[in-house]
């Protein structure tokens, strides 16, 4: 699996903990294309609830996990070689 992040993110100490448990996820459910534990909104419940996962079907891209039967199967033949990226 691979790991992707924005340079300028602080992580939290248990970011790789977090992603470790959920890792097994990514192999056992075809319909979850990656783990993140970016949360925008940060639900009151959930953001203090250390036992809640939430699904989302929102992706933040700043920081997440992907395996990389999904960046050689969906992300590469897809990846345009002439597309520019521009910063915001």
């Amino acid at each position: 699996s691979l790991f992707v992040a924005e340079e300028d993110l602080i992580f939290s100490s248990g970011l790789f903990s977090f992603l470790a448990q959920l890792h097994p996820l990514l192999f056992e459910d075809d319909s979850l294309w990656c783990i993140s534990a970016w949360n925008d909104y940060s639900l009151a419940p959930f953001a203090s609830d250390v036992s809640s996962v939430l699904r989302s079907s929102w992706f933040s891209g700043r920081a997440w996990m992907v395996t990389l039967r999904r960046i050689r199967e969906e992300l590469l033949p897809n990846w345009s070689l002439q597309q520019r990226w521009r910063p915001l």
